[in-house]
């Protein structure tokens, strides 16, 4: 009977630790990195701007879900993760 409980507990130890991996790369794989040129947001780098300083702006930044702001102020995109402050010339 010991030796039954072992074995139960320890294919829920297993099944709880691999629900806990997968849950944590569908979270963390979702996540895209955006940036702001063109007057759009894109996935791409733009290969000939840098990002310059304006404090209002997003030079890019991290989105769960494609952003729906046509502009890349930073009070625009509250959902906005890993910001980078600034605007692409």
């Amino acid at each position: 009977m010991k030796n039954s409980k072992k074995i139960n507990g320890g294919i829920l130890g297993i099944a709880a630790a691999l629900a806990l991996v997968f849950t944590q790369s569908a979270f963390t794989s979702a996540a895209t990195r955006y940036y702001f040129y063109d007057n759009q947001w894109q996935t791409s780098a733009p290969s000939s701007q840098t990002c310059v300083s304006d404090p209002q702006r997003l030079c890019s930044a991290v989105f769960d879900t494609p952003p729906t702001s046509k502009s890349n102020l930073i009070s625009e995109n509250p959902a906005a993760d890993e910001v980078q402050i600034g605007k692409l010339q």
